[in-house]
């Protein structure tokens, strides 16, 4: 089965890698929207970003922020709604790295395929705790703040991060890692990657 660039004499890792890199710039794009920057924290409560605050303790939220107004509460959840956005393009991006990672240790022997597809379901596994995660944080954001969505948002942020990070490590530092020893090593010996 041929390519589906092949008319064209583009690889597949060339498309990859633009696919990457056009999905980064989108995150670092739609990721400032979604991080409500503009909203001010107490600088009591010892965070830093707005957002990251909300979802590890939404139950304290009203201590968290300077004010707990409605115009704050309106430019929370217009953060949130830009997360329903950045939920779409941030799992895409690490199951893409993801994915060249694999591709590239299956291809030299190292580690097998299908423990890179693991790892790529684990991103999109990550992107529904985020869903889940937004959803009890509209409801804080609602009239008042009851019992369970801040602990909904809580442990659901926590595991999304924690996938998060399973991805980022095996794109990042195996994939990435094992590339860059393979480069450097090859240049002593003098063979391509």
């Amino acid at each position: 089965m041929s390519s589906t660039f092949a008319a064209t004499n583009v690889s597949d890792d060339s498309v990859l890698l633009t696919t990457l890199l056009v999905l980064i710039g989108l995150v670092a794009l739609v990721g400032q929207k979604a991080g409500a920057q503009d909203v001010e924290l107490n600088p009591q409560a010892g965070y830093q970003r707005p957002m990251l605050a909300l979802e590890l303790h939404a139950g304290e939220a009203p201590q968290i922020f300077k004010s707990w107004d409605r115009a704050t509460k309106d430019r929370l959840r217009t953060a949130v709604l830009w997360d329903y956005l950045f939920i779409f393009i941030y799992p895409a991006a690490f199951a893409a790295g993801c994915f060249i990672a694999a591709r590239f240790l299956d291809s030299r022997g190292i580690m097998p395929f299908k423990y890179g597809l693991i790892i790529i379901f684990l991103q999109l596994l990550a992107a529904v705790l985020d869903s889940v995660e937004n959803y009890a944080l509209l409801q804080v954001l609602g009239e008042t703040i009851r019992s369970p969505w801040p602990q909904v948002a809580r442990w659901s942020a926590i595991a999304k991060f924690v996938l998060i990070a399973v991805g980022a490590i095996y794109a990042l530092l195996i994939g990435g890692g094992t590339w860059l020893f393979l480069l450097v090593r090859n240049l002593f010996v003098g063979k391509a990657v």
